[in-house]
């Protein structure tokens, strides 16, 4: 899921609170002309800029949490992408691959129990019946290994400790 980019938001809420800048200097000198004052334009846009900020605070309000949620969606997502690529380089599986080998081994589990029930309803012989029992009774070696690695966390890379320092390590050693 891609966050929608921010920029088009972002570029109309700039753009909208310097129009309303130039609105409001625009209105503080013509009002100063209609009462006969002369205002110069650097204190008309210095006032006009102090009376936008509560103004577009309240108009703007809307847009301006769109912006934050859109801005809030894309940090996330870079900080995700970032923990993958962090993951990757240094050898550890990512998030989407536990899931996609969780998925591997639930397969293989209810493979393995659909093909020893055919094989123990074909069977007609008592003795061999009891066989098959102790035979699902007994977990195999990949049902131990999941057991005792619940996220199918197994790690086929060496760790970092037996592959050595990374250049970065070196370098501060």
């Amino acid at each position: 899921m891609k966050a929608r980019s921010f920029w088009p938001l972002a570029v109309g809420y700039v753009a909208l609170r310097i129009l309303l800048t130039v609105v409001i200097a625009a209105l503080v000198v013509l009002l100063a002309r209609l009462a006969g004052l002369d205002m110069p334009v650097l204190v008309a846009a210095m006032l006009a800029v102090i009376v936008q900020l509560p103004l577009a605070w309240l108009m703007l309000g809307g847009m301006r949490r769109r912006l934050t949620a859109q801005l809030a969606a894309s940090a996330g997502e870079r900080r995700r992408l970032r923990g993958e690529l962090q993951a990757a380089l240094s050898g550890e599986r990512t998030s989407s691959e536990k899931q996609a080998a969780a998925g591997e081994q639930a397969a293989a589990g209810e493979q393995a129990a659909s093909s020893e029930r055919a094989a123990s309803s074909d069977q007609a012989m008592p003795d061999q019946a009891e066989s098959s029992e102790q035979a699902t009774s007994k977990p195999t070696a990949s049902a131990e290994q999941a057991a005792s690695d619940p996220e199918g966390s197994a790690d086929p890379m060496p760790s970092d400790e037996s592959v050595g320092p990374t250049p970065n390590q070196a370098t501060r050693l």
